[in-house]
This record gives C-alpha cells, structure tokens and sequence, in this order.
C-alpha cells in the first residue's frame, strides 16, 4: 500500500478513536459503566499513566516524559510501517493499529492530561 492511503488510514483510525472518546465522554461520567457483552464493559476511565496505569503518580513532569517516549516510539513505528517492506500479512493491519492508537492517545495526554479509556473487557 502506498504512503498516501497509509496516511489516510491512519487519520481515519485517529478520528474514529477520537470520536469514540467523545461519544463516550458525552455519555458516561467518570467512573460510570455500561455493559457491551457479558465480558465486556464501556466504563470511562482516565489514565494518567501507561497501560493498566503504570506510572500514574508523577503529575505534569511524568506527563511529558510519556508524551515524549510515546512520540519516539510512535516516529520509530511509522518509520517501520512506511519504508520498511512488510513480509507478513498481519504486519501492516497490527502496525496501523498501534500507531494510530498511539496517535490517538497522545492527542489525549498533550490536549487534556490524561488519556480517555473505556474498553473494559471481564
């Protein structure tokens, strides 16, 4: 696939994360959940860390230093998924998929602090 498609998958992937934060923003309060499937929850969390919120703690200094790791990785892995050949099917679906989720949550954390989590799989 060429680099202009890619790119325009990946805005779209960003603006559908986007979008899903904001409807579900619109709809939940903090802490408030509504069931999916019986393993599966929308309840609107805000994480001021990394996955599972690791590093939660350390207020506006750890802020942006995740913003700035986040950014490295991010660069590194559309490096990947634009120059370099992809030999497997499932590596460009899975590259697309992180660098748009990693998009999507540092649009999160430089614009509001935190980013908007809700998937809650049980």
């Amino acid at each position: 696939m060429d680099n202009f498609r890619t790119a325009l998958l990946i805005f779209f992937l960003v603006s559908l994360d986007q979008l899903s934060k904001f409807l579900v923003t619109s709809y939940l309060n903090l802490g408030e959940s509504i069931r999916v499937l019986p393993f599966l929850d929308f309840t609107l969390v805000y994480n001021l860390g990394i996955a599972f919120s690791m590093f939660n703690q350390g207020g506006n200094y750890s802020r942006w230093i995740l913003v700035f790791l986040v950014l490295i990785l991010v660069i590194y892995l559309l490096f990947l998924l634009l120059r370099k050949p992809i030999n497997r099917h499932w590596e460009f679906p899975a590259l697309l998929l992180i660098v748009s989720g990693g998009i999507g949550n540092l649009v999160d954390r430089v614009f509001l602090g935190y980013v908007i989590d809700f998937i809650h799989v049980h």
